[in-house]
């Protein structure tokens, strides 16, 4: 029988890949070519799924709490991550806003 922590991980994992192939289908179907921010940001999400079936499917409740923490651990970067490229872009575009108001 699994824990409520494996179904979990495994819930997790799903929904990691689901949003990897859903920016896949948007990148080809729709031709929107992704910048190296959000390139890395899939690879955060892959492998945090990668990490959620592994506690998932891992058996044994130390190998499924590592995992759980591993994955939030790796959930806290890709945040960082989107905050850093907002805050990234938000900046050159206040800056280039703030030039052509100077010309």
């Amino acid at each position: 029988m699994t824990s409520r922590s494996e179904r979990l991980l495994r819930l997790i994992a799903l929904f990691c890949f689901g949003a990897v192939g859903i920016a896949l289908i948007s990148q080809y179907a729709f031709d929107m070519p992704p910048c190296a921010w959000c390139v890395m940001q899939r690879l955060i999400y892959l492998v945090i799924g990668v990490i959620a079936l592994v506690g998932g499917f891992g058996g044994g409740r130390a190998l499924t709490r590592i995992c759980g923490g591993l994955a939030a651990l790796l959930a806290v970067t890709g945040v960082a991550a989107a905050w850093y490229q907002y805050s990234a872009v938000s900046y050159t575009h206040l800056r280039a806003h703030e030039t052509r108001e100077d010309l």
